[in-house]
């Protein structure tokens, strides 16, 4: 049986992917308590920064992929 992905879903694979990955680095590199506090609350805050992008890039499409419908059937 074969699997749909759409493009939304693999963004968002992708950015948790990289964010997971870039954590363990951080907290698999020796470094002090501060400056692993500070690099974490970065890497989070880039993480948010780059969901919120991804669910508007998939809110977007999924607005056009509504408005082509709806011309469409009616």
């Amino acid at each position: 049986m074969a699997h749909d992905l759409d493009s939304g879903s693999v963004l968002v694979g992708l950015f948790v992917g990289a964010a997971l990955g870039g954590m363990a680095a951080l907290l698999l590199a020796p470094t002090s308590g501060r400056k692993l506090r500070r690099d974490l609350a970065r890497e989070g805050r880039l993480l948010g920064h780059r969901v919120t992008e991804t669910v508007d890039e998939i809110r977007d499409k999924g607005e056009d992929a509504y408005e082509r419908v709806r011309e469409v059937v009616g």
